[in-house]
């Protein structure tokens, strides 16, 4: 067994070089250099030994070290040498998962900063078009910014894996050494599929670090002609204007601290071009002292606002720090005390700013950043969350359409009675909870009607109700729910975790292109005056799509409907923050929209199997499947598994055989019994480009035939009754065209 020395900066491997030898390091310590990053490595760290072909960083000795040199092994020769020494066991093992750790938090690291460089740029580009156009000075031409794009990464670290790496590194380590480390087999498995796991994870790495070189001319480079110089070059023509520069220096210093912190520019570069513009001679302005700007105690500002007196806000961050404390300790009855003491703060707070920027018209950015994102402790949070949250209030616009709303959108809509409040735990809708107080004599009839009247009071109803049990519902996790925002939920970028109304409405039609008639409702259709008498045609009703402000995993069908009317919009619930997959959870929900539109449709007859609908027939099928002679014996044993598995709810099992509907059966992968695809296809049909994939196979063509009959006859029945309608003088409405065109689908 060689023994190797090494002086303080001498190059114990070079990058690309061929690993013939692996490296024990015994004393000193040993800098591993990647392009943008570098690790240091201590004593029993095995440098090599997961590199397979070639050393993938350059590795430099940091002081005097001292290293065992072993010969490369293949698996078996690796067994055979932890055979023969034993005490190398643990070592090995400890040395692959930290260093597996290492490269994971490396890999987590660019991943972070290759999409802040895109997004940053993008964002920082807008900045300047904004500014140019609000200081009426002309754009200087900036083709460079055309060659920016997203990296597209091949090679990927899963979010399993780095899961799997913390939670060992966080306390689990020792016992998992413990176990493995007995069996030989086990460790060499262990090791090299933690070879083969770490090479793509490496090769990410050098994606993302050629990604950056590649780009960084962008930012900054040596002819000026780069973002840097944009905004310098607009500070000095804005400054000669005798405009306010304040926002541009403020841009300008941010990227001094971003391209500092980069770590990839020529340091005499960096400080040529920060010395030209901290030396630049400007004839300052007063400062805005109302800017709007991130501020740096978050919870007192956003108590002020909301009106608190300075001993209960000190008093209640004393609660807000105690909390963050003791957090983990989930079972402790201080922190169950604690818990509830914030999350009634919380939602008074919340109560309070809503109301006072209703009222006032006056909305700060970060008021809008605590009632649209639930930011506000800033200390559960970390600093370039709190400026990509901050900065995101800027372009609230991608979370609000005409159907989508963040949280404080939609109870503005409710303050303005541009919609109603939902309905609470007890399915009343603000009426029935109304005509309820006055049936237990808690409301006279004067009170009642004041209250109607209420926007303030309309706005309460829905914070009681849908606001705090949407806020747990969507969180996910009972256990550790608090209502605010926290950083150890925001586990991606707030860019790539939110819900934004673009993607909800992909997540939707993604649904509608399969299941076309998923959102249609039959309304009654009347012109007498014009010889049409109740007719009923297909509407389609968009769903109305709350964003609770959290960093959730869950989403819920909250009604079906918004009133008594039949085509008003159903109300779903989802996280504006999530890692959870959102197609996923939109079908599952949609799913049990569909059960709970037609429950809702049928009535008291929902089961009654002589009023053939969905939900009875799926009943029935239920109920009744131990006797089903249609039925194979396996697949009675799968629908009773399935039972087991949604707690003998009928809705839930119907939730589990739509979303195979739609994900499977829809591309041809038959998941589903011959009862229930029946049923599918008859209240869930497919459009008709899938309809004519799929035809050709004899477990729908027949089905499809009648279904697509029955299509054809309403269609020639509607098509007579336009042609009626118009021949006598009437109006073709939009809704009559779309229904036509609803039964060409």
């Amino acid at each position: 067994m060689q023994i190797l020395k090494l002086r303080k900066g001498d190059r114990l491997a070079k990058r690309g070089e061929k690993v013939s030898n692996w490296y024990v390091i015994q004393t000193g310590q040993v800098v591993q250099c990647c392009r943008v990053e570098e690790l240091l490595l201590k004593e029993n760290f095995v440098i090599g030994m997961l590199e397979e072909d070639f050393f993938w960083c350059d590795y430099i000795a940091k002081s005097e070290v001292s290293v065992i040199v072993l010969p490369r092994q293949d698996a078996g020769g690796l067994k055979k040498l932890l055979a023969e020494m034993p005490a190398f066991r643990g070592m090995f093992l400890s040395s692959t998962l930290m260093h597996k750790h290492r490269e994971l938090m490396l890999y987590s690291s660019l991943v972070k900063n290759t999409r802040s460089y895109y997004d940053t740029l993008q964002s920082c580009y807008e900045s300047y078009q904004t500014l140019c156009d609000e200081l009426s000075l002309e754009e200087l031409k900036f083709p460079e910014f055309s060659n920016l794009t997203p990296i597209q990464l091949v090679h990927r670290a899963e979010g399993w894996e780095v899961n799997q790496s913390n939670s060992l590194m966080r306390g689990m380590i020792t016992e998992y050494l413990h176990v493995v480390e007995k069996d030989e087999d086990l460790v060499v498995g262990c090791i090299m599929e933690t070879g083969r796991s770490l090479k793509r994870i490496c090769q990410g790495i050098d994606e993302m670090d050629a990604y950056l070189y590649d780009q960084k001319d962008i930012l900054l480079c040596e002819r000026g002609m780069d973002m840097f110089g944009l905004f310098f070059d607009l500070s000095v023509r804005a400054a000669k204007s005798g405009a306010d520069i304040t926002k541009i220096r403020n841009i300008l210093d941010e990227l001094c601290d971003w391209i500092k912190n980069l770590n990839i520019y020529d340091e005499s570069l960096v400080a040529r071009r920060m010395s030209e513009y901290r030396n630049f001679d400007y004839e300052h302005p007063d400062i805005d002292a109302n800017m709007d700007v991130l501020p740096q105690d978050f919870f007192t500002y956003v108590l002020t606002f909301a009106d608190y007196e300075p001993a209960d806000i000190r008093e209640k961050k004393a609660i807000f720090d105690s909390y963050a404390g003791m957090e983990g300790m989930d079972r402790d009855k201080e922190l169950v005390k604690l818990k509830r003491s914030i999350i009634n703060t919380f939602y008074d707070v919340y109560e309070k700013c809503f109301f006072k920027a209703a009222e006032t018209g006056n909305l700060p950015a970060a008021i809008s950043m605590f009632l649209n994102f639930g930011v506000l402790d800033q200390d559960q949070l970390n600093d370039e969350l709190m400026n990509e949250l901050f900065a995101a209030t800027r372009r609230l616009s991608r979370f609000n359409t005409d159907h989508v709303f963040t949280m404080f959108e939609w109870l503005m809509k409710i303050y303005n009675g541009e919609r109603m409040p939902s309905k609470n735990e007890f399915d009343l809708d603000y009426d029935g909870w109304l005509k309820e107080k006055k049936k237990n004599g808690e409301m006279d009839d004067a009170v009642i009607a004041k209250m109607r009247r209420s926007s303030r009071q309309r706005v309460i109803f829905e914070i009681r109700n849908l606001f705090e049990s949407g806020q747990r519902i969507t969180y996910g996790k009972i256990t550790t729910f608090v209502p605010m925002l926290r950083a150890v939920d925001m586990i991606n970028t707030p860019s790539k975790m939110a819900v934004t109304a673009e993607k909800i409405n992909d997540a939707v039609n993604e649904i509608r292109a399969i299941d076309f008639s998923l959102l249609y409702r039959q309304v009654l259709f009347e012109d007498n005056e014009h010889g049409v008498k109740s007719e009923m045609i297909q509407v389609e009703v968009m769903p109305d799509m709350i964003l609770m402000p959290n960093c959730g995993t869950k989403a819920a069908m909250w009604q079906e409907t918004s009133g008594v009317r039949r085509d008003s919009p159903a109300r779903f619930i989802f996280p504006i923050f999530t890692i959870a997959d959102l197609p996923d959870m939109m079908l599952a929900n949609m799913g049990r929209y569909r059960w709970e539109i037609c429950r809702r449709i049928q009535g008291v007859h929902w089961n009654d199997i002589r009023e053939k609908s969905l939900t009875s027939e799926y009943s029935d099928y239920i109920q009744f499947y131990k006797k089903n002679r249609d039925l194979s014996q396996e697949a009675k044993e799968k629908l009773k598994m399935s039972l087991t598995r949604a707690k003998n709810s009928y809705r839930e099992v119907f939730v589990m055989d739509y979303v195979n509907w739609i994900k499977y059966e829809s591309a041809g992968g038959f998941r589903l019994n011959k009862v229930s695809r029946d049923i599918l296809i008859k209240y869930c049909p497919f459009a008709k480009n899938i309809r004519n994939y799929l035809k050709s196979n004899p477990m729908f063509g027949n089905t499809f035939a009648k279904f697509e009959a029955d299509q054809t006859k309403e269609h020639t029945h509607f098509k007579a009754v336009n042609d009626k309608l118009e021949k006598a003088g009437g109006t073709v409405t939009k809704a009559l065209k779309e229904n036509l065109i609803y039964y060409e689908m």
